[in-house]
């Protein structure tokens, strides 16, 4: 077997080649050839992992948090060359959500042995992403976590990111085709989810599977601020699907308009400006899984 050990040096605060060391130290005691890569920008991680595709390797091991993994496997759409996480970022949503283990050598072992899982994909128009894409509060959320709270991870990132984000927020006025209809509202957030959640643990869209085929979407109608915070609370346990101002639906396809600034993050990255049309792409990625015990 040959692996590509690809890593964001950057991911998790500097903590991704020290967790690479361990992981080709694990990689060497098992006789396993591989080469280390260290990417010097966002795109360099989609390149690397093309060009490793292209070579011929049997793994790409992506070492970084869910946005070196975002860039990662949007090199590795459309090949059949299964794609793997240690997962060392600042929320590490996609190893909860998959089941992957936290320490590295149980991820190596699912890296070489584990099970090559399909899952689908979110496209957007210009990238790919697996988790949760949001706009309106959530993406402006995102994105004060991502530049104006550098010293902190987490869901503690991201908490403290919302109660800024409180007092700052404007709801959006948001347009939705989708599969059943059309949706037209002042909206506080509207989520587009092929997991479960992000934030760092915000279980944003519960029910949401990365193998079904479906994007859910999870609406958050205007509300003031108190009914807001309350709603947020609940977020971190799922149960807020039944608040009176949440709406949920399933689709394959969701077209957002807005007369209003609002911009897509997907996997913690930014993606786009609305107007954008989010579409499933069924089983686009293969990704390496703890076997089933079943």
């Amino acid at each position: 077997m040959r692996v590509l050990l690809l890593v964001n040096p950057s991911a998790g605060g500097g903590r991704a080649p020290a967790a690479a060391d361990e992981a080709a130290r694990v990689l060497s005691e098992r006789d396993v050839a591989f080469a280390r890569v260290e990417s010097v920008s966002t795109d360099d991680l989609t390149r690397q992992a093309r060009a490793a595709a292209e070579s011929g390797v049997d793994r790409v091991v992506v070492v970084g948090g869910d946005g070196s993994f975002h860039y990662a496997l949007n090199g590795l759409v459309g090949t059949d060359i299964p794609v793997a996480l240690i997962s060392c970022g600042r929320g590490n949503d996609f190893r909860r959500n998959a089941g992957l283990p936290k320490g590295i050598p149980q991820a190596v072992d699912v890296a070489l042995d584990g099970e090559i899982r399909p899952l689908d994909l979110i496209w957007t128009g210009s990238r790919y992403y697996i988790g949760v894409g949001g706009v309106g509060f959530d993406s402006e959320v995102t994105e004060c976590a991502n530049t104006q709270i550098p010293l902190f991870t987490g869901t503690l990132a991201y908490t403290l990111a919302v109660f800024y984000m409180l007092y700052a927020f404007v709801p959006k006025r948001l347009r939705i085709v989708h599969d059943q209809g059309v949706y037209e509202n002042q909206v506080m957030l509207a989520v587009f989810g092929n997991s479960k959640s992000y934030g760092g643990g915000m279980k944003i869209t519960p029910e949401a599977e990365m193998d079904d085929g479906l994007i859910d979407v999870v609406l958050a109608e205007r509300l003031s601020i108190p009914s807001l915070l309350g709603l947020l609370t609940k977020v971190f346990s799922g149960s807020h699907l039944g608040h009176p101002a949440v709406k949920s639906f399933r689709t394959t396809r969701a077209e957002l308009t807005s007369p209003d600034k609002m911009e897509l993050y997907g996997d913690g990255e930014y993606i786009a400006p609305v107007p954008v049309t989010l579409e499933i792409r069924p089983r686009a990625v293969k990704v390496m899984s703890p076997r089933s015990s079943a």
